[in-house]
Protein backbone atom coordinates (compact mmCIF):
# COMPACT_ATOMS: atom_id res chain seq x y z
CA UNK A 1 0.00 0.00 0.00
CA UNK A 2 2.59 2.46 0.79
CA UNK A 3 4.06 1.77 -2.44
CA UNK A 4 0.68 3.18 -4.21
CA UNK A 5 0.28 6.28 -1.99
CA UNK A 6 3.99 6.87 -2.61
CA UNK A 7 3.37 7.67 -6.13
CA UNK A 8 0.77 10.09 -6.10
CA UNK A 9 -1.97 11.08 -7.58
CA UNK A 10 -0.12 11.95 -11.26
CA UNK A 11 1.76 8.75 -10.95
CA UNK A 12 -0.87 6.54 -10.36
CA UNK A 13 -2.67 7.99 -13.05
CA UNK A 14 0.08 8.07 -15.67
CA UNK A 15 1.27 4.17 -14.57
CA UNK A 16 -2.39 3.20 -15.29
CA UNK A 17 -2.37 5.32 -18.77
CA UNK A 18 0.80 3.33 -20.09
CA UNK A 19 -0.75 -0.07 -18.99
CA UNK A 20 -3.66 0.33 -21.04
CA UNK A 21 -1.59 1.87 -23.99
CA UNK A 22 0.66 -1.27 -23.73
CA UNK A 23 -2.43 -3.64 -22.94
CA UNK A 24 -4.47 -2.36 -26.02
CA UNK A 25 -3.78 -2.02 -29.63
CA UNK A 26 -2.37 -4.26 -32.60
CA UNK A 27 0.68 -5.88 -30.40
CA UNK A 28 -0.99 -6.17 -26.83
CA UNK A 29 -0.21 -9.61 -25.63
CA UNK A 30 2.81 -9.92 -27.54
CA UNK A 31 4.83 -9.78 -24.42
CA UNK A 32 4.36 -12.04 -20.93
CA UNK A 33 1.07 -10.49 -20.50
CA UNK A 34 -2.00 -10.81 -22.13
CA UNK A 35 -4.26 -8.31 -23.98
CA UNK A 36 -6.29 -6.28 -21.55
CA UNK A 37 -10.26 -7.41 -22.41
CA UNK A 38 -13.05 -5.04 -22.49
CA UNK A 39 -14.13 -4.96 -18.63
CA UNK A 40 -10.12 -4.40 -17.65
CA UNK A 41 -9.66 -1.53 -20.29
CA UNK A 42 -13.19 0.13 -19.12
CA UNK A 43 -12.36 -0.51 -15.03
CA UNK A 44 -8.55 0.83 -15.54
CA UNK A 45 -9.67 3.73 -17.84
CA UNK A 46 -12.11 5.05 -15.24
CA UNK A 47 -9.29 4.42 -12.37
CA UNK A 48 -6.92 6.28 -14.94
CA UNK A 49 -8.96 9.74 -15.84
CA UNK A 50 -10.00 9.55 -11.97
CA UNK A 51 -6.58 10.39 -11.08
CA UNK A 52 -5.54 12.60 -14.16
CA UNK A 53 -8.40 14.78 -12.36
CA UNK A 54 -7.31 14.47 -8.99
CA UNK A 55 -3.51 15.14 -10.37
CA UNK A 56 -5.11 18.44 -11.71
CA UNK A 57 -5.02 17.37 -15.78
CA UNK A 58 -1.91 16.79 -16.44
CA UNK A 59 -2.00 15.85 -19.75
CA UNK A 60 -4.56 18.58 -20.88
CA UNK A 61 -8.06 16.39 -21.37
CA UNK A 62 -9.96 18.96 -19.88
CA UNK A 63 -9.16 21.61 -23.04
CA UNK A 64 -10.47 18.69 -25.06
CA UNK A 65 -13.66 17.97 -22.77
CA UNK A 66 -14.32 21.65 -23.05
CA UNK A 67 -13.63 22.21 -26.82
CA UNK A 68 -16.13 19.14 -27.71
CA UNK A 69 -18.94 20.83 -24.99
CA UNK A 70 -18.67 24.16 -26.86
CA UNK A 71 -18.77 22.57 -29.62
CA UNK A 72 -22.40 20.76 -29.18
CA UNK A 73 -23.59 23.73 -27.02
CA UNK A 74 -23.01 25.92 -30.53
CA UNK A 75 -25.14 23.35 -32.56
CA UNK A 76 -27.78 22.87 -29.84
CA UNK A 77 -27.97 26.93 -29.73
CA UNK A 78 -28.22 26.89 -33.81
CA UNK A 79 -31.30 24.55 -33.99
CA UNK A 80 -32.83 25.89 -30.96
CA UNK A 81 -32.27 23.67 -28.15
CA UNK A 82 -29.87 25.39 -25.22
CA UNK A 83 -26.62 24.35 -24.09
CA UNK A 84 -25.30 21.06 -22.99
CA UNK A 85 -24.06 20.74 -19.29
CA UNK A 86 -20.81 18.68 -18.54
CA UNK A 87 -22.97 16.24 -16.70
CA UNK A 88 -24.78 15.85 -20.17
CA UNK A 89 -21.54 15.51 -22.07
CA UNK A 90 -21.04 12.41 -19.64
CA UNK A 91 -23.77 10.66 -20.29
CA UNK A 92 -23.35 11.14 -24.27
CA UNK A 93 -20.10 9.79 -23.65
CA UNK A 94 -21.34 7.07 -21.84
CA UNK A 95 -24.15 6.36 -24.78
CA UNK A 96 -21.52 6.13 -27.11
CA UNK A 97 -19.05 4.08 -25.09
CA UNK A 98 -21.60 1.23 -24.56
CA UNK A 99 -23.64 1.00 -28.21
CA UNK A 100 -20.33 1.49 -30.64
CA UNK A 101 -18.59 -1.13 -31.32
CA UNK A 102 -14.92 -0.10 -30.79
CA UNK A 103 -11.43 -1.60 -30.22
CA UNK A 104 -10.10 -1.63 -26.67
CA UNK A 105 -7.74 1.44 -27.26
CA UNK A 106 -10.74 3.64 -28.35
CA UNK A 107 -12.37 2.31 -25.74
CA UNK A 108 -9.95 3.42 -23.32
CA UNK A 109 -9.71 7.05 -24.66
CA UNK A 110 -13.37 7.23 -24.06
CA UNK A 111 -13.89 6.11 -20.93
CA UNK A 112 -10.90 8.70 -19.64
CA UNK A 113 -12.75 11.09 -21.40
CA UNK A 114 -15.70 9.62 -19.85
CA UNK A 115 -14.31 9.94 -16.36
CA UNK A 116 -12.89 13.21 -17.12
CA UNK A 117 -16.18 14.69 -18.25
CA UNK A 118 -17.96 13.23 -15.33
CA UNK A 119 -15.19 14.51 -12.65
CA UNK A 120 -15.92 18.09 -13.75
CA UNK A 121 -19.89 17.84 -13.86
CA UNK A 122 -19.56 17.56 -10.17
CA UNK A 123 -22.43 15.57 -8.64
CA UNK A 124 -23.25 12.04 -8.49
CA UNK A 125 -20.93 11.28 -11.50
CA UNK A 126 -18.21 12.98 -10.11
CA UNK A 127 -18.49 9.94 -6.76
CA UNK A 128 -15.05 7.91 -8.43
CA UNK A 129 -13.09 11.27 -8.84
CA UNK A 130 -14.36 12.80 -5.25
CA UNK A 131 -13.39 9.07 -3.68
CA UNK A 132 -10.11 9.23 -5.53
CA UNK A 133 -8.90 12.51 -4.72
CA UNK A 134 -9.92 11.97 -0.97
CA UNK A 135 -7.90 8.73 -0.47
CA UNK A 136 -4.68 10.82 -1.88
CA UNK A 137 -5.33 13.78 0.01
CA UNK A 138 -5.62 11.45 3.27
CA UNK A 139 -3.03 9.74 2.67
CA UNK A 140 -0.79 12.57 2.31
Amino acid sequence: MSVILGLGSFGIAITLVTLLMLGTGKNAGGGKMPALGWGAVFFISLLAGSALAAAGDPLKFRGIVRDLLGFLSEVGAATGGGAITMAGLAVLFLVVILYKKQSTRMLAIMVLLFSFAAGSSGGSLAMVTNIFTSIVNRAA
